[in-house]
């Protein structure tokens, strides 16, 4: 018995001594595996972008036709942007970009790309999938592309929820609405839309052709989702191509005619010359006038615009981005004056954090267009156990439901502001 004892006393020191072995190679393994993976994650992160900010802005003054010398490059910033290289008055004019540059389809357009991809194909695509394909065709052209630097200067990858797997999303703890419900769900969807489109496009010439993998489509599905800008369709801006030339002529005339020149008088039917102008300035009043009202109306499309897209968020910014009539370019238009090495920033649009978290892979502190549903009175049964036929005789009185809900209101905002102070929200993971 006592030799029994010994025995299972030696067998549990044994398997201690063992334990204990284990999970300090465990913990070992576990920290090389860190270290690894963070320096993995740094080589990556020096990875992400291939050309520097400034070789972007050259190729763009000297090569793209744009014009950006207000810009300049600062490494100083605690994420990729611009600042201003000296100080720019309001409501100056700091990127002017040819409209020819933007990369963009148009909603019911004709497949672009009819021998690698169908037009039946191409038609069941989402919107964000059709621009990644022309994205990619333009980084398959290589240096032959006018976008090539552009493409090279895009990031590699990208923190959006599409690239979270269900242990991350699950950290955001975004189950309490049906609000914070939807956004996962949206997420869900958004990541089998792509990949459904990915089966769908390996059935078509495009996957030979190209060679195309899911990664790159992928990773040209978030620039497109992540970096548009809004433009007038495609037939607006012929509109506006077509009339300047016809504009700058009938003024011409117009101004020898108001002004009276005898040469003028000699000119062989200069009445009807003149009426001829006449007309044809009215066509290109009426022709603006319409383009104009389609702009307002909504008639655009979302388009890639190379620098443009450099441009930090901010939802204070307010700058313009502004399509010129005559030379067919879009500038950046800046609202307030930006001091010398100051940011310049342009908003992204009125959107919620879980917008911008979902397709654009960042929070904005202070957001002010964050926005959240709830209904009082069922939190009032759920935390405080409250009767129903008491919370429902509360509710038919309007001055009592009113009441009810300021106090509520008033102790969720203390609360919030309490916690504003002591919670310091630098960045999701």
């Amino acid at each position: 018995m006592a030799l029994f004892q010994r025995a299972t006393a030696v067998s549990v020191t044994v398997c201690g001594v063992f334990a204990v072995c284990m999970i300090s190679i465990s913990r070992a393994e576990q920290i090389t595996w860190s270290e690894n993976h963070s320096e993995q994650k740094h080589k990556s992160l020096d990875q992400t972008f291939s050309v520097e900010l400034q070789d972007l802005l050259s190729w763009a003054d000297n090569s793209a036709n744009i014009h950006c010398s207000a810009l300049a490059p600062d490494d100083n910033l605690a994420v990729r942007g611009v600042v201003a290289r000296n100080f720019i008055p309001a409501k100056s004019v700091i990127i002017s970009i040819p409209c020819k540059m933007a990369l963009s389809v148009n909603a019911g357009q004709s497949s672009p790309l009819p021998d690698l991809v169908p037009e039946k194909l191409w038609k069941s695509l989402d919107a964000s999938v059709q621009i990644a394909l022309v994205l990619v065709r333009e980084m398959k052209r290589g240096s032959e592309s006018p976008w090539h630097v552009w493409i090279q200067s895009l990031p590699r990858r990208f923190n959006t929820l599409m690239h979270w797997n269900q242990q991350e999303l699950d950290q955001l703890h975004m189950n309490s609405t049906t609000a914070e419900q939807d956004l996962l769900t949206r997420v869900r969807k958004q990541k089998e839309a792509v990949h459904a489109s990915y089966r769908k496009l390996q059935r078509a010439p495009v996957a030979t052709k190209w060679n195309l993998t899911l990664d790159e489509l992928v990773w040209a599905v978030n620039v497109a989702t992540s970096r548009p800008f809004s433009i007038p369709s495609h037939w607006t801006e012929s509109i506006a191509e077509s009339a300047t030339p016809i504009v700058i002529g009938s003024l011409g005339l117009l101004g020898i005619m108001l002004f009276k020149l005898q040469s003028f008088s000699h000119w062989q039917n200069s009445k009807e010359i003149v009426a001829c102008c006449r007309f044809v300035l009215a066509v290109s009043v009426l022709a603006t006038a319409v383009r104009s009202l389609y702009q307002q109306i909504g008639v655009s499309t979302a388009a890639l615009v190379p620098i443009l897209d450099i441009i930090n968020h901010s939802s204070t910014s307010s700058s313009q981005i502004e399509q010129t009539w005559l030379s067919n370019r879009f500038e950046a238009v800046i609202g307030r004056q930006i001091q010398q090495g100051h940011e310049i920033v342009h908003s992204y649009g009125d959107k919620p954090n879980e917008d911008f978290l979902q397709y654009y892979g960042f929070v904005e502190i202070e957001n002010v267009h964050d926005a959240y549903t709830a209904n009082l009175m069922q939190w009032v049964i759920q935390h405080f156990h409250a009767e129903t036929g008491r919370v429902q005789a509360v509710e038919k009185s309007k001055a009592a439901s009113k009441l009810l809900r300021q106090v509520i209101f008033f102790l969720l905002t203390s609360v919030h502001n309490q916690c504003h102070h002591v919670l310091n929200l630098q960045h999701l993971p």
